[in-house]
């Protein structure tokens, strides 16, 4: 199946995220390391040089202003101020004013709050362009659930295909949890009005209606990712990116000495 490009990005940060704002100093997301960049900001690095995404459309709360938005700077980047009661009421006015450009094809839509390996971001992204069928959407699962409320998900057995959410989790046999990043098609933007109108009011709600409604929605689904939205969960980000730095370390380490190892066989070749 071929898939279509991804044109460009949403990143929900219109939360309060009141469990975490002594950490945060009351803006609207947080580092992860003193004076290293907060999550806003890797999440935008992320889709700006794994992902190579035109479009950046970051919606923030109005409790914060625009000043959050002039704190943090995301060259071509547009920062929407919204003041709406869930992230499915803010998805929709961002992919609502997303739509403006004309475009065709699907918007990625992530969490502020969701930390994945650059690795894992870029696959989910890659695998979006290459296997989604124009009407397709797409969600990112993990195998590991450290959540107060995870979303279970059911997959069909020989497929990536949902076929259900909030399922028990005694009830499956594999268990994967959503990790807070998807993929939609423009062209959903329709059904999700109606779906708001209609009085549905959380993402989770939303992507039980799509199944529902029989849309089709395939899952991506990776060992391990962060949902930061308590004050112990910075400590499990900052283990989980110091890990995935290492592990980036000894490969580049590795490299190198097979380089040297390769220049030392042809320089005792040509000494023979």
């Amino acid at each position: 199946m071929s898939g279509e490009k991804v044109v460009g990005a949403i990143v929900l940060a219109a939360g309060l995220g009141e469990r975490i704002q002594e950490l945060s100093c009351h803006k609207p997301e947080v580092s992860l390391y003193e004076g290293g960049p907060s999550l806003l900001m890797r999440l935008s690095t992320q889709i700006r040089e794994k992902a190579k995404m035109p479009l950046l459309l970051v919606a923030v709360n109005s409790r914060f202003g625009c000043s959050a938005a002039k704190r943090e700077s995301y060259e071509g980047a547009k920062v929407m101020v919204v003041d709406t009661p869930s992230s499915l009421h803010t998805f929709y006015h961002a992919i609502e004013e997303f739509s403006k450009e004309k475009r065709t094809g699907h918007v990625f839509v992530s969490m502020v709050d969701t930390v994945v390996s650059d690795e894992d971001f870029h696959s989910f992204v890659e695998f979006c362009e290459k296997e989604l069928a124009p009407e397709e959407s797409a969600i990112l699962t993990t195998h590991f659930i450290d959540d107060e409320k995870p979303l279970t998900v059911l997959l069909a057995s020989d497929s990536q295909k949902v076929l259900r959410f909030a399922v028990p989790v005694e009830s499956v046999p594999e268990v994967v949890v959503t990790a807070g990043m998807y993929v939609f098609p423009l062209a959903l933007l329709p059904f999700l009005r109606e779906a708001v109108d209609s009085g549905v009011e959380k993402m989770r709600n939303f992507l039980a209606l799509m199944v529902k409604s029989n849309y089709s929605i395939l899952a991506f689904t990776i060992e391990k990712s962060i949902d930061v939205d308590r004050p112990q969960d910075v400590q499990s980000a900052r283990d989980f990116l110091l890990k995935e730095q290492e592990q980036e370390r000894d490969v580049k380490l590795c490299c190198k000495d097979t380089v040297k190892t390769a220049s030392s066989i042809v320089s005792l070749e040509k000494s023979i």
